[in-house]
């Protein structure tokens, strides 16, 4: 398939991606640096308890004030530390927070959390209240790579605003986007073959000394990287 070929026919997939939004979620993949980047706030918590916010006997005191809304349910959760958006995470005497999720999986809501487990959580700050849904980073921390934590402790903040993650789709696609400056190139064909997503797992895309951006050549990386080559011979891929 050539490029003008390719082009349409992912246009054509991201407008019916995009109508299938609207009707049931349908989120598309990104990279961690990508979904911290775009974060209003990351914060690592404990989730205390859950209610329906249908209830208004949630309406309590002794967590953080707010109003009660329609269609939403509210995660209380102990925050362990705040990575990014400290001024939109309000806590109460206990260190207490609200993050709230639409009650509809149409809305991409839904998310569900298990009480008692920390949790990255990361999301969207809306009239000043915190907002996760299914197209956020959100993820059981004991399940986060070693890589993963040290990325989000210091290096993803920093690189924000340097580099950026591009996606690419097929051979010809990726080869043409590692022109683009200030870049990382995110081969997308290994997420959709299901393959190991070894950039996600134990990458960021930092700028080098020389003022590139390239990919962190970890021990993990370069290790999955190796192991995803070998899995993948005569596995088919993408034009």
């Amino acid at each position: 398939m050539n490029i003008s070929g390719f082009t349409t026919a992912f246009l054509v997939t991201m407008a019916t991606a995009w109508w299938m939004v609207t009707d049931a979620c349908m989120c598309m993949p990104e990279h961690p640096q990508q979904k911290y980047c775009k974060a209003n706030f990351v914060l690592k918590g404990l989730i205390m308890d859950n209610a329906n916010m249908q209830d208004s006997r949630w309406n309590i005191t002794e967590m953080v004030p707010r109003s009660v809304e329609r269609d939403f349910l509210t995660y209380y959760v102990q925050v362990e530390r705040v990575f990014k958006g400290e001024n939109a995470v309000i806590l109460n005497s206990a260190g207490i927070t609200e993050i709230k999720t639409p009650q509809s999986a149409s809305l991409c809501g839904n998310v569900e959390l298990e009480k008692g487990r920390a949790y990255l959580l990361s999301g969207k700050v809306e009239n000043g209240t915190l907002v996760i849904d299914m197209c956020d980073w959100v993820v059981a921390y004991r399940d986060m790579t070693k890589k993963q934590r040290q990325s989000v402790r210091f290096f993803f903040k920093q690189n924000c605003q340097l580099c950026k993650i591009t996606p690419c789709f097929s051979k010809q696609h990726c080869e043409q986007k590692d022109s683009i400056p200030n870049s990382c190139t995110y081969d997308m064909t290994n997420l959709l073959s299901g393959s190991t997503d070894c950039e996600g797992q134990h990458s960021r895309c930092i700028r080098s000394s020389d003022g590139v951006c390239r990919w962190a050549r970890s021990s993990q990386m370069k290790e999955c990287i190796r192991h995803r080559t070998q899995m993948a011979v005569g596995r088919p891929r993408w034009p």
